[in-house]
């Protein structure tokens, strides 16, 4: 029996490493399997002397050794070549010889020209990039800004047989040590106490990537700079310290890991983009966007309300989602936006609420002469059907904030299992940092939390980061009460 349930504890630490893309400490580990660090170090010792699966450890913690995936086996011969010639297109400003890619792929230059090139060409229409040849010459001509709209959209999207923004990253920049940069990002901001979003961080991981491999054969940024002022834009931030701090931490790294200085003009686009990503901690909605701002979304509202006979939209959620309207203006004054991944499934499956989108974005453009690409807009949208979906269910489902640190994919990933568990029983308004939440106190049914929260006369439930056994069936007993 004692060995039973010694066994049970391994494959509950097996599971929680796998679904954990980050570092665990031994301490973190311990807590959620009732049991001691030396016995979780006893654990990873003997998982690992099996030889069948890896246990990392380091100062930060520990994590699974990822799975050796082959992404080139996942695809065809022919899209290999593609992926490659498209690598080194990015990567090179004096282009790329076809004679020259032939002999390393081990084709004819004219599969190069008449085959490979033109499946490229396909590509990169659609980000306002194009390919131009001279002498069997082929070089990337575009915008900064529309590369690294193509990598996003690439990496987060999913849609080229790759499985995740690492996979695709590495396979287009092999010479890169993608993981080591990732590794170093998540630190950073980990530290730094500020949240950036899944999609935010993938955007300012490929905004450091395209600037590592710009400087590293010397090119230097061509782009024309904004006309508004990022220390205009970073005065009115609470978190303006910690953003800067990030942004020197980061440039910091860039000098120590890759000998390399960030110019000014690059340095102020990664100020910006933090700036632009983060979710800010406030007081108040109004230290930030003004009323006359926070007015004109509440009109445009009501056009959008009137216009499709939808429920009026409530005070709270035309608060947050000026926020949002605000500094999605913002993004776009800095020519900054981070790829939708889900945008083109949303348009498809809920074209009706995509169209209220479209519809608020056409309007606001009038209001505030700023023009949403996609992505944007696919924002949008997703806040209309989060608002239209409570809306509906609220009547017959229970309220719920989750109130988790932010460990960046580990309040993701406990949102989606929450989801999974009691869709039918719970309706998710909010998850928030216990700091927010602590100067916010936003009202609910019932509060899931982390961490210990005292006098919030509201129902509470404290759980496991990762969800156990016993908190299937305390979140329940709690809700009913």
């Amino acid at each position: 029996m004692k060995k039973d349930k010694k066994n049970d504890k391994k494959s509950e630490l097996l599971r929680i490493l796998s679904k954990s893309s980050e570092w665990m400490r031994a301490s973190m580990l311990a807590d959620i399997l009732g049991i001691s660090e030396r016995t979780v170090r006893n654990y990873v010792r003997e998982i690992n002397e099996t030889g069948q699966i890896v246990i990392r450890s380091s100062y930060e913690g520990y994590r699974l050794r990822e799975r050796s995936i082959n992404v080139e086996k996942s695809l065809t011969e022919s899209e290999t070549r593609v992926w490659r010639i498209l690598s080194d297109l990015l990567v090179s400003k004096d282009g790329i010889n076809a004679f020259d890619e032939a002999e390393r792929l081990y084709v004819s230059a004219s599969t190069i020209t008449n085959t490979i090139i033109p499946r490229i060409k396909e590509m990169v229409r659609e980000y306002d990039l194009r390919v131009e040849s001279q002498k069997f010459t082929f070089y990337l001509r575009g915008s900064e800004l529309n590369k690294r709209r193509l990598i996003g959209n690439i990496a987060v999207g999913g849609s080229y047989g790759f499985f995740n923004t690492r996979d695709v990253l590495e396979h287009l920049f092999p010479a890169q040590d993608i993981s080591g940069l990732m590794q170093m990002l998540y630190k950073l901001c980990q530290d730094s106490r500020l949240y950036l979003n899944d999609f935010a961080m993938n955007n300012l991981l490929i905004h450091l990537l395209v600037i590592l491999i710009r400087l590293g054969s010397d090119d230097d940024l061509e782009e024309k700079e904004s006309t508004m002022l990022v220390s205009e834009m970073l005065a009115n931030l609470p978190d303006r310290e910690a953003i800067s701090d990030l942004a020197q931490q980061i440039a910091s790294r860039f000098v120590l890991d890759y000998g390399i200085h960030i110019p000014e003009r690059d340095y102020k686009q990664v100020l910006a983009l933090i700036a632009l990503s983060v979710e800010h901690e406030l007081v108040d909605i109004q230290s930030i966007v003004s009323q006359s701002f926070i007015d004109k979304i509440a009109a445009l509202l009501d056009q959008v309300s009137q216009h499709y006979y939808t429920p009026e939209f409530s005070n709270d959620f035309v608060q947050q989602f000026s926020l949002h309207m605000y500094y999605a203006q913002q993004r776009c004054a800095f020519h900054i936006s981070y790829p939708n991944p889900i945008g083109s499934q949303f348009k498809m499956e809920f074209a009706p609420i995509y169209d209220m989108a479209v519809f608020f974005a056409h309007q606001f453009s009038h209001v505030c002469h700023v023009e949403f690409n996609e992505d944007e807009i696919a924002f949008i949208a997703l806040h209309f059907g989060s608002f239209l979906e409570n809306n509906k269910q609220a009547r017959a489902y229970i309220s719920c904030i989750v109130v988790v640190e932010s460990y960046h994919s580990v309040s993701k990933r406990l949102v989606e299992e929450l989801n999974r568990a009691f869709a039918d029983r719970l309706v998710i308004q909010e998850v928030l940092p216990v700091n927010r939440f602590q100067k916010r106190l936003p009202t609910c049914d019932l509060l899931i939390t982390t961490m210990p929260l005292n006098d919030t006369n509201i129902r509470t439930v404290q759980i496991n980061p990762i969800l156990t056994h016993g908190n299937f069936i305390k979140i329940p007993e709690k809700g009913s009460h």
